[in-house]
């Protein structure tokens, strides 16, 4: 469903013959639909700023904007939950004449100090700074800039791997005894709230 979405997204916007970025929450939950990035021509900015060789866009961080271990406001309404995936994704049209000036970061991935150190949102943002062409201003800065333009070799195969990579396609499952433990201190936790306990 997702792949014809975005495939939809992309018929409407090729006609136009201009560059594009299609960003947000794609909901890409396993690492084989990294393959809809690599059909559709698409250019991933995360992955062409941590996965290449060349330094500083080589750190292979994965980039998890939903992070289930690190997000305290997911066990609240997931209980249990142990998941890590990279749902939001900022995608260049092939050809976008830009330049990623640092690597592709994630934002909001702190917990807001409150009583419950909750996060702003169950999933991190992601952002990239760019310039849409080389100037003389920024021609000094070539070495540490990454081109958007095309797919980065590196991180492209690793993007590959991730496609072929269908171990990951069954329904992600908790255990029976997690599943337990998890829904019964939620709902002891439910409990205290609704008596203005916590």
């Amino acid at each position: 469903l997702r792949a014809q979405q975005i495939r939809d997204i992309i018929d409407v916007l090729e006609p136009l013959n201009h560059p594009f970025i299609i960003m947000g929450d794609l909901n890409l939950y396993y690492e084989f639909e990294d393959a809809i990035v690599i059909d559709n021509k698409l250019i991933d900015a995360w992955a062409q700023t941590h996965f290449s060789i060349k330094y500083p866009f080589n750190d292979k961080n994965i980039g998890y904007t939903f992070d289930a271990l690190k997000n305290t406001l997911i066990p609240y309404y997931i209980p249990g939950a142990c998941r890590q995936m990279r749902l939001d994704r900022i995608l260049f049209s092939h050809g976008f004449p830009a330049f990623a000036i640092t690597p592709c970061t994630i934002w909001a991935n702190e917990a807001i100090k409150s009583d419950d150190y909750l996060f702003p949102s169950d999933h991190f943002g992601l952002s990239i700074d760019i310039v849409l062409e080389k100037t003389d201003n920024n021609k000094q800065s070539e070495i540490i800039m990454m081109s958007l333009s095309e797919p980065d070799p590196s991180a492209e195969e690793i993007l590959r791997h991730n496609a072929q990579n269908n171990n990951d396609q069954r329904p992600y499952r908790l255990g029976l005894v997690r599943t337990t433990i998890a829904l019964t201190s939620h709902v002891a936790w439910l409990g205290a709230k609704a008596l203005g306990l916590k």
